[in-house]
């Protein structure tokens, strides 16, 4: 799977250049609100962060592609509510290098992308009540996370903007650690959203 899509990123990037499409690039960087469906928690509770490059290749003055390499953390969180009399906490934090390949569409100031995702996941941890962190283990993470990316962005100058972006993971990044937590349509997985 991931060879195929090295094979067919390779095509594109040779139609690009053979086009003399225009090329230019720089820094992202930024904050995360994470979740894992299929964890038995609920809402964007895990902030993390993102940073990398990126080049974008104009193919047209509204339609650009743009790969980029991103360190980005995700995972869940589950954190207290002592208003309810829960001084539980508990969270997953997982450490990815991804690369999203994004179409952009420009309407004047304000630019719309999709595309897809490959990531590796380099550290996994899971993090106890008492804040104590252990290797993510049985079952184990798997070490691809493959999934979609959508969103929008509005530029503020040429070289500043700021973007919101929604990724969805395709296929399970570990097995449901609770079977009683199996959702149907997640195959009883666990997925980075």
């Amino acid at each position: 799977m991931i060879r195929l899509g090295l094979i067919s990123l390779s095509l594109i990037f040779s139609a690009l250049l053979s086009a003399q499409a225009n090329f230019s690039g720089g820094i992202k960087g930024g904050f995360t609100a994470s979740q894992v469906s299929g964890d038995g928690l609920a809402g964007f509770n895990k902030a993390g962060y993102c940073i990398g490059p990126f080049v974008k290749i104009a193919i047209s003055d509204q339609i650009s592609i743009s790969p980029e390499i991103l360190y980005i953390t995700k995972g869940s969180r589950k954190p207290t509510n002592p208003d309810k009399g829960d001084f539980t906490s508990w969270g997953y934090i997982f450490h990815y290098v991804e690369v999203p390949v994004l179409l952009h569409y420009k309407f004047d100031r304000f630019t719309a992308s999709g595309g897809l995702y490959v990531a590796a996941l380099t550290k996994g941890i899971e993090e106890s009540q008492a804040g104590l962190q252990y290797p993510v283990a049985n079952p184990e993470m798997k070490k691809t996370d493959i999934g979609f990316a959508i969103g929008g962005s509005v530029f503020f100058t040429d070289h500043l903007f700021l973007e919101v972006r929604y990724t969805q993971s395709v296929s399970p990044i570990r097995a449901a650690p609770d079977p009683l937590n199996v959702v149907p349509w997640y195959d009883g997985g666990m997925y980075n959203s």
